[in-house]
């Protein structure tokens, strides 16, 4: 009997273990990517600060687009009370308290067909 016939025996199981292996690392590596939220996205949201407190206008814009310059615009049905340019820098979140309590529009300054809206019954 050849003394390398344990190292035969084992050399499939070697195979898959470090395919196995490899495999995990890459998809640990891959999702790790895919929860960072400025690879390769670009995307923002608007919220009540306070959703719960129904007399609480104050909203955030959270930025995670190329664009820091945001407009925003009170609004009494389909006429605008107020229009405000704003700066939200990239990666970080603003809080703004309007003076009003209206409907908000959002969006950024140089994406004016990306509006998002919100407002309180």
């Amino acid at each position: 009997m050849p003394a390398d016939t344990p190292l035969k025996r084992h050399v499939s199981a070697l195979i898959i273990a470090g395919l196995l292996f490899l495999s995990a690392a890459f998809l640990f590596m891959k999702n790790e990517r895919e929860l960072d939220p400025d690879y390769r996205k670009s995307w923002w949201t608007l919220a009540f600060a306070a959703p719960a407190d129904a007399d609480d206008s104050r909203f955030i814009i959270v930025n995670h687009t190329g664009s820091s310059s945001f407009t925003y615009e009170l609004r009494n049905g389909d006429a605008p009370i107020e229009t405000h340019i704003i700066s939200v820098p990239v990666r970080t979140e603003r809080i703004i308290e309007p003076a009003l309590a209206a409907e908000i529009r959002v969006w950024p300054t140089d994406h004016p067909e990306d509006i998002f809206s919100i407002y309180r019954k």
